[in-house]
């Protein structure tokens, strides 16, 4: 079974819920060819049998649209664009649930040039250093239109690394804190 399948030239982010054995450790595997790989740990979900399993449980939700720039009078997101924040706790909320985070499905469109885009919780913490997180959520090319389940942060800003792109967001459950 695979977890992520690329072509020659194509950079490529997806989400994988991976097991780890008791030490912590997991193993990748490359069937062909030979590829750079980068691995970031986004959460450590807790087994139902721990006494604190409250905590990381996921609770699916009816899927709710966070944004979509291609609407209304909505503009494409730019690099340095710090307006378009995601924002889920509303819908935590309806559901009683308190939410630390959200698994979202973030889609990319009309790219004009190749980059990324992720969902930064921290951007405000590094905004006098102008650092926009290394950590992309999906990676793309111009017209291109690509799909990725991503964990981010109850509430965050969609920001861009390059060119224009426009960026639908949909909640699809949320992680209790």
């Amino acid at each position: 079974m695979s977890s992520l399948n690329v072509g020659a030239g194509e950079t490529r982010a997806n989400l994988v819920f991976a097991p780890a054995s008791p030490g912590g450790v997991a193993r990748l595997f490359n069937p062909a060819g030979s590829v750079h790989l980068v691995v970031d740990l986004v959460a450590v979900l807790r087994p139902p049998d721990d006494p604190y399993a409250s905590a990381g449980r996921i609770y699916p939700v009816t899927p709710a649209r966070l944004l979509d720039t291609r609407t209304g009078a909505a503009l494409p997101v730019r690099p340095g664009d710090l307006s378009r924040r995601v924002d889920a706790s509303a819908v935590g909320a309806t559901y009683g649930v308190d939410s630390w985070g959200a698994f979202v499905n973030l889609t990319a469109t009309e790219a004009t040039d190749p980059t990324y885009l992720v969902i930064d919780p921290d951007y405000w913490g590094r905004a006098g250093q102008g650092a926009l997180s290394p950590i992309s959520t999906l990676n793309l090319g111009p017209r291109q239109t690509v799909p990725n389940l991503g964990l981010a942060w109850r509430s965050g800003l969609v920001l861009n690394g390059a060119g224009s792109v426009h960026a639908i967001v949909d909640l699809q459950a949320l992680v209790a804190r």
